[in-house]
């Protein structure tokens, strides 16, 4: 028997790091008497994502991803007959769109890796090389075919997300083909001709994966050249951490994990303001901790955190660390690298 679900992100629980996503979940006990038996994920959001699949396995917990999702596409990421009652799904928006990332979560943890990966076990994430995310529990019953689709408020068909996830890329790209709303009109045409036209690909209207791999490869360009970017060049693991002002506030934002020889980006998209603070800090050698910092207080804690202001630190549970203040100028990007070359505070 088919069924399936949709997870769709939305406002939910804050926790460190991460936002909680809104589930609607419904089950369909249709079937489809020649349908292969298999777990489907469909974007139906516009929205490239990447996503992964958690499970139980006699009494071992695995995690294996990563799929991208184009928009208005499915992948098979288990091609037999569902053979378990229950398994946990994970989605993110890739980074080369503009503004936050969408995450489609529940409140199963589990590990996941950068790169494409298969884990077993759900402990001690970091301490692996891996990173902690909230799984979403689909339950699939007796079905041996199951689909999950994953939406936004829009609540896009496929064909329609097909054609907002173009109007997304190119209005990341800067063009502007209109509103996001999955319907082919002129701006959007004209938006496509255009960069086809620039990108040596046939100038038509068809919504080709070549296309969708063109304009993702442009805008994740644009990303990489722009925000603030954290790189660790020491042998140690290292744990970041960035404020700046936010309209009244001061916001510090932290843990970013870098490994060693490794880059994250703590601020995604064009800088806005000039001015940031930054704290850094890893276990050396022999135990001695290593720190980058200065005299300026921000508030941190021990988990992932976002928080706002940066008086009465202690008081409201907090730690006061001494952050080190950068001044990007007019740059629209900025690369801050810790060494051990640079003498540590």
């Amino acid at each position: 028997m088919p069924g399936v679900s949709c997870l769709k992100y939305g406002v939910g629980q804050r926790v460190p790091g991460l936002l909680i996503a809104v589930i609607a979940a419904v089950a369909s006990s249709l079937a489809a008497t020649n349908a292969k038996a298999e777990y489907q994920f469909c974007n139906k959001t516009s929205y490239v994502l990447m996503s992964a699949i958690g499970y139980q396995d006699r009494g071992r917990w695995i995690s294996e991803g990563w799929w991208l999702l184009q928009p208005g596409r499915c992948e098979t990421v288990i091609a037999d007959a569902l053979d378990k009652p229950t398994y946990y799904t994970f989605a993110r928006s890739v980074a080369a769109h503009k503004g936050g990332i969408k995450y489609f979560a529940g409140n199963q943890r589990l590990c996941v890796q950068q790169d494409k990966f298969r884990l077993e076990g759900r402990d001690d994430c970091e301490r692996r090389g891996a990173i902690e995310r909230l799984f979403a529990r689909i339950d699939v019953g007796n079905n041996d075919k199951w689909t999950t689709s994953f939406t936004e408020t829009a609540d896009f068909t496929l064909e329609r997300a097909r054609i907002a996830g173009v109007q997304r890329l190119l209005t990341d790209l800067g063009f502007r083909p209109g509103r996001i709303d999955g319907l082919m009109g002129r701006r959007t045409r004209n938006g496509i001709y255009k960069f086809k036209r620039d990108h040596g690909l046939k100038v038509n209207q068809e919504l080709t994966v070549e296309l969708y791999t063109s304009l993702l490869e442009e805008a994740g360009k644009i990303q990489d050249a722009t925000g603030y970017n954290m790189c660790n060049e020491t042998d140690f693991l290292v744990w970041a951490a960035i404020g700046r002002q936010v309209e009244d506030d001061l916001v510090s934002t932290g843990w970013f994990r870098l490994d060693p020889d490794t880059c994250t980006k703590a601020i995604k998209d064009k800088l806005v303001t000039n001015v940031f603070y930054t704290y850094a800090e890893a276990q050396g050698t022999g135990g001695k901790r290593i720190a980058w910092g200065g005299p300026h207080m921000l508030c941190t804690m021990d988990n992932r955190f976002t928080i706002v202001g940066r008086d009465d630190c202690e008081k409201r549970g907090f730690r006061k660390t001494g952050f080190e203040r950068i001044d990007t100028g007019a740059e629209s990007g900025w690369t801050q690298t810790f060494t051990l070359s640079e003498e540590p505070s």
